[in-house]
Parts: structure tokens; C-alpha cells; sequence
């Protein structure tokens, strides 16, 4: 499968600067170019996809729908990274 490269990814590539929306990244507020996947948040944040669960707005997305999924003002994101653990 090819990678998607969104609006933002363009701009970014292009160097120029889209319109900006706020989001809640983890109860904090954040500005983020319009157009915004959660695959290029993550990018942005250098998070690998395969490292961590993203929640939207109270939903889990699927690891495979990140490239899809575009943010809108006012979006709540909750990136949960994984924890491995020793014996109990």
C-alpha cells in the first residue's frame, strides 16, 4: 500500500504554513495545521504508530486508519504508549 501524503504533509514538504486549529493533545490544548491527520501528529511528534494506541473523541482508531482520519477543531487526542513491565 502507498503512503498518503495529506494536505499538511505538502505544505510542510512545500515550506509553507497551512491555517492553524486548536486540539487537545492529552488535556493539553495544541495548535495544528488544518487538514491534520493523526498519522501526520504522530509523525510531527516523531511517535512510532506501531508504539502506542490513539483514542479520538473517546474512540480507539485503528492502527491501519491513521492516514485517513483528519482532525477537526476542537478534537480530543489521547495517545497511550505501551509499558512493558517485569514479574510480579
Amino acid at each position: 500500500m502507498g503512503a498518503v501524503l495529506s494536505e499538511y504533509g505538502l505544505f510542510r514538504i512545500l515550506g509553507f504554513r497551512s491555517p492553524e486549529m486548536i486540539v487537545k493533545l492529552n488535556g493539553q490544548s495544541r495548535d495544528v495545521p488544518a487538514d491534520t491527520t493523526l498519522s501526520d501528529l504522530l509523525s510531527e511528534l516523531r511517535i512510532l504508530p506501531e508504539r502506542v494506541a490513539v483514542e479520538l473523541n473517546f474512540n480507539i482508531i485503528d492502527r491501519d486508519s491513521l492516514q485517513r482520519v483528519r482532525l477537526k477543531e476542537g478534537d480530543s487526542i489521547e495517545i497511550i504508549g505501551f509499558v512493558g513491565g517485569g514479574s510480579c
